[in-house]
């Protein structure tokens, strides 16, 4: 019988940088009919990973800064966190380290970190170069992949499976939690007897 594992993947980025058609391609939904997220939309996918169904919850958040809040609370307790960013921004790099900033505030410990470039079917892979940006990052006990995206191939999905196989992975092989062992051992006090 095939054991069923949950994991929380929340999807963050700036707004209109196409988290939401991302999400809809890899659930076979046509990207083409997304509209602005307005706070949170979740989605559940169950994909067999190794000899595992995992159930995947996939939270899908809004971009706009009135909803910065209510993105943070739902970093909560997620084993994989996605930072989509849009290849055509020239501020790329500034957006990516302010979500990890984020990510760092809340105190969030993912097992992994994707940060994304989107909508490469319209613009080029950047110039400037990732690593300077997710050097810092590297202290935490995170693992890190990057990548680039577009919502019409299955990279999204590939990334998705990859991240899922690196937290069961994790998951297998994290020792047991043994309570030490405690010896108590009563000692009687001698028998005493009185000096006269």
């Amino acid at each position: 019988m095939l054991s069923l594992q949950r994991v929380k993947c929340t999807v963050i980025g700036n707004y209109g940088v196409g988290k939401t058609s991302l999400i809809h391609s890899f659930l076979k939904l046509d990207p083409k009919k997304t509209t602005s997220t307005i706070g949170i939309d979740f989605f559940m996918k169950t994909i067999k990973i190794y000899d595992k169904q995992v159930r995947v919850s996939i939270w899908d958040t809004a971009g706009a800064e009135r909803y910065g809040g209510l993105t943070q609370s739902y970093l909560r307790d997620s084993a994989i966190i996605f930072i989509v960013y849009n290849l055509g921004d020239q501020s790329f790099i500034n957006n990516i380290q302010k979500w990890l900033q984020i990510i760092e505030e809340c105190r969030v410990q993912p097992v992994v970190i994707c940060v994304l470039g989107n909508k490469s079917d319209i613009y080029e892979t950047p110039m400037k170069s990732l690593d300077d940006a997710l050097e810092p990052y590297k202290r935490q006990n995170w693992t890190i992949f990057s990548g680039i995206s577009n919502y019409m191939d299955d990279t999204f999905r590939e990334y998705i499976v990859k991240s899922l196989k690196h937290v069961i992975c994790q998951n297998d092989t994290k020792p047991e939690f043994l309570a030490p062992v405690i010896n108590i051992s009563i000692k009687t006090a001698p028998n005493r007897t009185c000096c006269t």
